[in-house]
């Protein structure tokens, strides 16, 4: 199965032709504010299950972000 990612930018998608988004076990990429979960991400396991969990964690994520979004741009600033 090769996911849908064509409408990411190339940037954020892994080299190569398996077109998956590399993330930490929390579901962030590289790019701060950038998350993302299930058939999308670079994994070993592939179930709904996993892609459910995945979905969860990467939400939780992004709200932590989100909550501290403004010292992430202050720190950016200086």
């Amino acid at each position: 199965m090769i996911p849908n990612t064509d409408v990411l930018p190339e940037y954020l998608v892994n080299g190569g032709n398996n077109k998956y988004v590399v993330t930490n076990r929390d579901g962030r990429s590289q790019y701060p504010g950038f998350f993302a979960a299930g058939d999308v991400i670079l994994k070993n396991m592939r179930q709904a299950v996993v892609a459910a969990s995945d979905g969860a964690t990467a939400v939780n994520s992004t709200c932590e972000f989100l909550a501290h979004y403004d010292e992430y741009m202050d720190f950016l600033r200086r």
